[in-house]
């Protein structure tokens, strides 16, 4: 679904940087209040709720799918008519005295303006600097697209907190031979955990993974030490890295970024920049909770349309 409206003189009022929970609830909350508003994403929407196996922290709604609620709000983003333009914005530059919009930069070579804006980035997934041999060798969890074909891959899943196990689980409810390979103990939610527990699923605790190195055949082998120092060695179809995430977002310039992003406290929907707001994961660091993003995104619309009214 591509821009297919613009606001007066071509600049929006608010333009959405993701189309997350965060992002496409703050685009309807936007458009509700009427403003004309538009979502830049890179990807297909829903963010990181397109991979969740299941989402139980969305009420009212019963457990679903990650995939099933993101159909629910494009449906909502379609019949709202707010435009989803699908480029990465690459810098973002804030207003100043003179300039009382921000311009956005984005992939394709395009400059697009806006009066206000919501950064709703969300979080990316990355290599600790431990594990950054496996470069070459692993995928991120929402870089892998597998259907069901009926062959029982073999897939290493390493890492032990909430998104290592929800994926852990997701493939085996497809069909496929899974590890879990982590460095700690498991870290989970109890019914997650007790739901992984009883899943069976081959778990290895405290381990260091050594080397991997590719087969003829295009497998991968991983060699770990186990909390003993006993070392072994396996090979497997798919290795799937989930066990570090961290604030995405465009250049800002070092010193706005540091005021805006690195700030140790927790952030809120609005920063030190007027006219730039934040929500979902970007913000929330570990609490990465759908019913979280959603408020943000709706409060941050809501700041949007106060600032613009003042």
């Amino acid at each position: 679904m591509m821009a297919t409206q613009s606001g007066e003189n071509g600049i929006f009022e608010l333009t959405i940087v993701g189309g997350g929970p965060a992002g496409m609830s703050a685009a309807l909350e936007a458009s509700r209040q009427g403003l004309s508003v538009m979502i830049i994403e890179r990807n297909e929407s829903g963010g990181s709720l397109r991979i969740a196996r299941k989402v139980e922290n969305f009420p009212p709604w019963p457990v679903a799918s990650g995939s099933f609620l993101v159909e629910l709000f494009r449906k909502r983003i379609l019949r709202s008519g707010v435009p989803v333009l699908q480029d990465e914005v690459m810098a973002l530059r804030p207003s100043d005295e003179k300039r009382k919009y921000f311009e956005l930069e984005l992939k394709s070579g395009q400059l697009r303006l806006a009066r206000t804006v919501i950064l709703a980035t969300g979080q990316k997934f990355f290599l600790p600097d431990e594990l950054s041999f496996l470069n070459r060798f692993c995928r991120f969890p929402d870089q892998v697209n597998l259907i069901t074909s009926g062959k029982e891959l073999e897939v290493a899943i390493i890492g032990g907190g909430e998104v290592a196990l929800d994926q852990a689980l997701l493939y085996k409810d497809m069909g496929f031979k899974v590890t879990v390979l982590t460095r700690n103990l498991l870290r989970a939610s109890r019914k997650l955990l007790e739901e992984f527990n009883a899943s069976k699923i081959e778990t290895v605790s405290r381990s260091r993974i050594l080397l991997a190195y590719k087969t003829r055949s295009d497998r991968t082998v991983l060699g770990w030490a186990d909390c003993h120092g006993n070392q072994k060695s396996q090979e497997f179809d798919l290795v799937i890295v989930a066990c570090g995430k961290k604030p995405e977002y465009p250049r800002m310039g070092r010193s706005l970024e540091k005021k805006i992003i690195w700030r140790s406290e927790k952030l809120d929907v609005g920063c030190p920049v007027p006219g730039l707001f934040l929500a979902g994961d970007l913000k929330n660091g570990r609490e990465r909770y759908v019913c979280l993003a959603v408020a943000d995104g709706m409060r941050a619309a809501r700041e949007a349309a106060r600032y613009l009214s003042t």
